[in-house]
């Protein structure tokens, strides 16, 4: 890997990319857990907590059935060998002992609210990591509150860009975005 490559990932490690959002925080000194959105089979969203410490990927599927263990673990097996070699060579052996050793993969199932109707997966993924990364319960994410859930989404989506969304920041003629 060239040094340009070398470079990319030893910025995210180190929370220092994206450069809009850098946060500073160093994975396994100050980060233990990684948060992501994982779409497989091309038609359904889980939630990934990379528990970095246990060296674990634990998957939350709000539709279990549409998938096996053997497939889900496929499905990541990027992430299961990208993330060592990432701590390997960027964290501090005094802090970290290096291994390329693969990450396990584990479904959550105890207290996982299920999408029985299907086609809300990926609200229900992003309600996962919400709740995950706040420490919270999932109590109240269930089929019958997901309207409200996808409106409430919106509206804090829409609050968080609103001055960036404006017509006038954005590049309709399909040019590219202004910076």
């Amino acid at each position: 890997m060239g040094l340009k490559g070398e470079d990319y990932f030893a910025e995210h490690l180190n929370g220092t990319a994206p450069t809009e959002s850098a946060t500073y925080k160093k994975w396994f000194i100050d980060v233990d857990h990684l948060y992501a959105c994982l779409f497989i089979n091309g038609d359904h969203w889980v939630a990934l907590d990379i528990d970095l410490p246990v060296r674990r990927i634990n998957i939350y599927d709000s539709i279990p059935h549409l998938t096996t263990n053997p497939q889900i673990s496929k499905q990541c097996m990027f992430l299961r060998l990208m993330i060592p070699a990432m701590m390997s060579a960027f964290v501090p052996i005094n802090i970290r002992k290096k291994s390329n050793a693969m990450l396990d993969v584990k479904r959550i199932t105890k207290k996982v609210p299920l999408n029985k109707d299907p086609g809300d997966c990926a609200i229900y993924t992003l309600k996962y990591i919400e709740c995950l990364a706040l420490r919270k319960s999932f109590d109240g994410l269930c089929d019958e509150n997901i309207d409200a859930i996808c409106v409430k989404l919106a509206a804090e989506l829409f609050d968080e860009v609103r001055e960036s969304a404006k017509p006038s920041n954005l590049d309709l003629c399909g040019v590219g975005f202004i910076e």
